[in-house]
């Protein structure tokens, strides 16, 4: 495995990192009221999310088929995990780049937060399983997804 494989969540979660925190925000209007925040990425944060994508892919495929192999109890919830990851990655890019929904009062810089914690968080369970299905973290709970039909 080369070392860019080995680093692969850390090398996404920092590159994620970076995105979140530079990229531009704008507020959306929503036509039955209110509003949401959206990110407002430019060609080169475009170019960024692409290169994450291909590090995630490359890892993705080469990962799948064992980590599914090895714990298919768990197949729904490493399925949604994936697919959450991904979307996070691309900065929700199918959702209009969608970030969340702001209380009155507070900024985009509350929402930046959220997302990066929910982006890690997410990371982070999903690298703790990788390790249960290579024996070195047996422990890891399952969510709620796993019992879940999706």
């Amino acid at each position: 495995m080369d070392p860019l494989e080995k680093n692969h969540f850390a090398l996404v979660k920092s590159g994620v990192a970076r995105l979140v925190e530079k990229v531009r925000i704008v507020p959306m209007e929503l036509p039955e009221g209110g509003r949401e925040w959206c990110f407002s990425p430019g060609p080169p944060e475009e170019r960024e999310i692409l290169e994450l994508l291909e590090i995630w892919d490359r890892w993705e495929n080469n990962e799948r088929p064992s980590l599914l192999a090895t714990l298919p109890e768990r197949r729904q919830e490493i399925l949604e995990l994936l697919r959450i990851v991904r979307s996070k990655i691309s900065l929700n890019k199918a959702n209009r780049y969608f970030m969340g929904y702001l209380r009155e009062g507070t900024g985009p810089e509350t929402g930046r937060d959220f997302f990066l914690t929910t982006f890690v968080r997410t990371v982070d369970h999903l690298a703790g399983i990788w390790d249960s299905a290579r024996g070195k973290n047996p422990n890891v709970p399952e969510t709620p997804l796993s019992s879940e039909g999706l």
